[in-house]
């Protein structure tokens, strides 16, 4: 099937993108499933761009766009029957409830008001306009979420790493393994509580007035780790990860367009004919010139025209 004609094709949810900035939140380190292609007939009260990614169950593509005023949605089907299964049992709209947390945080506003309040001296001076409005932290699914990861060559060993400490925990077998896989999804899904850090993250937490000078500049360690988080969560209060997604978001740099530029030079031609050919002037030099894989004959070849106006050289190899 093809993408339907927007927007009478699709289906639209109203929505201020103060609540859900898709370009805030969708290409800024939390997935790397969507794709994000720009509108030729875009204006300021139409969307500009739009996401689409593929997703499971049933298998199609969702497809986004965002005016200010509402969240657009379309998914594109194998066969028009299971389009028509989704339009009557609404799964594209129930998918995208659960996908940004419409439910769990309906206000992302009354959010960013509490935690100015919580951390005044940090996320109170944060501009909230430009990256960071609309940032929502996004429901994935755990196995996309750990093999998302692979993708960073440099985290490829944790990864394998953790996976042997899975095993030595849990066993060889499949059951095992699978509980321990599950004990892991229910604590990363649903748990806003917890801060993942890193070396930027410590770099943005070491901004804080009150952040202890002892844990500034260091390399990265367990008691870095912990006691980092431990101070964030004292400022961010119960929705610390969520807090830290913001200020991640507001520390990268706006995305700009790449225009390409090309020089143009123009040449004045000389207004006298050439008298004389050319072969009377070439004056050639010969030289062997060795190459890894041979020796072979290098002729260089320069050439001098006079003309009345200007004099022009033309070297020629």
């Amino acid at each position: 099937m093809s993408r339907p004609p927007f927007p009478s094709g699709w289906s639209s949810i109203p929505l201020n993108p103060r609540n859900l900035t898709l370009a805030n939140t969708l290409p800024v380190g939390q997935s790397f499933l969507w794709h994000r292609h720009s509108l030729p007939s875009a204006s300021q009260s139409t969307p500009s761009e739009e996401f689409s990614r593929a997703v499971d169950d049933p298998p199609r593509v969702v497809c986004l766009r965002q005016s200010p005023s509402h969240l657009y949605y379309t998914a594109i089907h194998c066969d028009e029957l299971a389009a028509k299964i989704d339009r009557e049992k609404g799964s594209t709209r129930r998918w995208l409830d659960d996908y940004f947390q419409f439910q769990a945080q309906p206000d992302l506003e009354a959010l960013y008001a509490e935690w100015k309040v919580r951390d005044p001296a940090l996320f109170g001076k944060v501009e909230v306009d430009g990256r960071a409005i609309g940032v929502r932290v996004l429901r994935q699914d755990p196995w996309e979420c750990l093999i998302a990861e692979m993708g960073f060559g440099y985290r490829a060993s944790f990864i394998e790493s953790s996976l042997e400490s899975l095993r030595a925990e849990f066993g060889s077998k499949p059951g095992n393994i699978e509980a321990g896989l599950m004990t892991w999804r229910a604590m990363d899904v649903d748990l806003p509580s917890l801060i993942p850090i890193d070396t930027h993250l410590t770099a943005i937490a070491a901004r804080h007035p009150s952040f202890p000078l002892r844990l500034r500049n260091k390399p990265m360690s367990k008691l870095i780790y912990d006691e980092t988080q431990e101070f964030l969560l004292d400022k961010w209060g119960p929705l610390g990860g969520w807090c830290q997604a913001v200020m991640f978001a507001a520390d990268l740099p706006q995305a700009q367009v790449k225009v390409k530029k090309e020089k143009i030079v123009v040449t004045q031609k000389a207004s006298t004919p050439v008298k004389r050919p050319l072969e009377n002037d070439f004056i050639t030099n010969t030289e062997l010139k060795r190459t890894r894989s041979a020796t072979r004959l290098h002729v260089k070849r320069s050439t001098t025209v006079n003309v009345k106006e200007e004099e022009i050289h033309v070297k020629i190899e």
